[in-house]
């Protein structure tokens, strides 16, 4: 299909090659690693200031150049039917399983597209631990109302793990919370120039800020309550 899933317009159609399971597993060997892999035409990549997916609505013609993205692990779970398999994908940012299922059908010497997808987990945020947003749209008018955020929502911290934290004291939180730069002698090989900073109290995070030269701190994004 022109948007290599089961919502695009279909171009082309081909049979699949009959094949073992075994068969099929060694041509994924192809796919493991770091790969060269084209994103698909619909998507949210600059072509020349533009979204590609924009571009691909206008009928627009251009091409999207190939780059390198890891498949940490790919196994094939099952073949569900003649022309069906389900896989599992273990990737990094900026992978497309819809330029994999793509890809897997051109090396086989046929066509094919994502028909559907799960995503199971995202950094430490695993689906395991999710659950539907109806379940917070009934709790709301329950008893337990009061303690939703304590019971079902993770604190803000956990999405912004990925960044250094650093505490400091109550009066230079007042500043902060004020707007105001805060001058702190910090190593840069433990923060470098221009990073971001999550900046906590003891008790709370407040915000996140900008490190600069001259051990500064810019405040960036003030949280609610801070």
């Amino acid at each position: 299909t022109n948007t290599d899933d089961i919502h695009g317009e279909i171009l082309r159609k081909k049979g699949w090659p009959k094949l073992s399971n075994d068969q099929l597993d060694r041509y994924l060997n192809n796919f493991r690693g770091d790969i060269e892999q084209v994103p698909p035409k619909v998507s949210s990549i600059h072509i020349n200031g533009e979204r590609a997916y924009k571009l691909a609505r206008n009928k627009e013609e251009f091409a999207i150049k190939s780059r390198t993205v890891n498949g940490q692990a790919l196994k094939l779970l099952k073949c569900i039917n003649s022309e069906l398999a389900e896989f599992e994908v273990t990737c990094e940012k900026g992978f497309y399983i819809r330029s994999l299922a793509r890809d897997i059908s051109l090396k086989l010497d046929t066509v094919g597209h994502v028909y559907s997808l799960k995503r199971t987990k995202v950094g430490q945020f695993h689906i395991k631990n999710a659950f539907p947003l109806e379940t917070l749209e009934k709790l709301v008018h329950s008893a337990a109302a009061g303690r939703m955020a304590e019971v079902f929502l993770l604190p803000l911290d956990c999405v912004l793990d990925d960044i250094p934290a650093l505490i400091i004291s109550d009066e230079e939180a007042k500043m902060f919370c004020h707007g105001q730069m805060i001058k702190k002698e910090l190593s840069n090989d433990l923060i470098p120039n221009g990073s971001d900073v999550l900046v906590k109290t003891r008790e709370e995070t407040l915000g996140i800020a900008i490190f600069f030269e001259k051990n500064f701190l810019n405040i960036v994004l003030l949280f609610d309550g801070g």
